[in-house]
């Protein structure tokens, strides 16, 4: 039996107008659930894989409730390391030990919980995502971070806490170099979900 995570999206309204009723939209919480997909290597950065048909769900949803249509990407996953990012790493650091610290900390197996839907305007578009909270993928930065100074790398160069994960809903130039890496200031509807997955202890699968 499936299990559903209710998210109520806060529609966004002026200070002196009363907030009208949330619209109410379901994500299953298979989001959750990314212990069952294996790691999968990209070319410029390093990416957490989330099972992509619950989110597909939701932006379907959500785009139906806005009337907009954009271009999707072909599967879902949290930056960790950005593209931007990852070249100033390369400069001290090999790109495959960048990927077996994330893996030495199951990278697949981290916790993050969804808290809004973000919208930042660029130059010339706008880029959709969710806005999550997670200590693992933290502690993930941070690792590398150590290593990358321990290789004479300067601490400004990789800012590993300035960092909020997101899951990318549209597909941007800016989304695919990392440049929408933003913060809780992005955030234009609110979402209030069920704490996450807590299952037990899943098979490592990296």
């Amino acid at each position: 039996m499936k299990h559903f995570i209710m998210i109520f999206l806060m529609t966004g309204c002026s200070l002196t107008a009363q907030k009208q009723e949330a619209p109410e939209y379901k994500i299953s919480s298979e989001i959750y659930q990314t212990y069952k997909i294996p790691y999968e290597k990209e070319p410029r950065s390093v990416e957490m894989a989330v099972p992509s048909a619950p989110v597909r769900n939701f932006v379907d949803a959500w785009k139906a409730d806005h009337g907009e249509d954009f271009r999707t990407p072909a599967s879902y996953s949290i930056p960790v390391v950005s593209p931007m990012e990852m070249d100033r790493l390369l400069t001290k650091m090999k790109k495959e030990e960048i990927e077996d610290i994330a893996k030495s900390l199951y990278l697949q197996n981290s916790r993050f919980n969804v808290k809004c839907v973000g919208q930042k305007e660029m130059a010339d578009h706008e880029d959709i995502f969710l806005v999550l909270e997670s200590e693992d993928l933290a502690r993930i930065r941070l690792e590398i971070l150590e290593v990358y100074r321990l290789r004479g790398g300067d601490r400004k160069d990789f800012l590993a806490t300035d960092y909020t994960p997101l899951i990318p809903l549209n597909e941007t130039e800016s989304s695919r170099e990392g440049l929408t890496i933003k913060g809780r200031g992005d955030c234009r509807e609110i979402v209030r979900a069920a704490p996450p997955f807590d299952g037990p202890a899943p098979a490592v699968n990296l």
